[in-house]
């Protein structure tokens, strides 16, 4: 039990080390209608491709320690959903619905295709 913690615990602090760069290097969009975080908006779709990809490349086999270290920690520690939560009802306190609306449905349909080609990807890699 100890080195499955281990596992998740080294996962999860490379995947948040990995989501602060990200949040250095990606400035805040400014769009026409709105502004949206865009780094939170790239980690999470980074994530859910991290997530698809190897969920399928690691399906087939017994290969629970990696799955730990890699879709438990490191996609668990560098994906920011709940910090997109936060941002949304951020907006939606100070009635900016126009950024609210936008950052959700953008993030949503985004990560849901990003799992999907990451999914695709793992099955051209195999």
């Amino acid at each position: 039990m100890i080195v499955k913690l281990l596992l998740v615990f080294v996962g999860g602090g490379l995947g948040s080390v990995a989501r602060f760069l990200v949040s250095l290097f990606v400035p805040k969009a400014r769009l026409n209608l709105c502004s949206i975080p865009l780094s939170t908006l790239c980690v999470n779709v980074l994530g859910c491709l991290a997530i698809g990809f190897l969920a399928a490349c690691l399906a087939s086999q017994p290969a629970e320690r990696a799955k730990l270290l890699l879709v438990t920690g490191f996609c668990g520690g560098f994906t920011t959903f709940s910090t997109f939560s936060l941002e949304c009802m951020e907006y939606l306190k100070t009635a900016d619905y126009a950024s609210a609306g936008v950052y959700m449905i953008v993030s949503l349909a985004l990560c849901i295709l990003s799992t999907l080609c990451g999914i695709y990807l793992a099955k051209l890699a195999v």
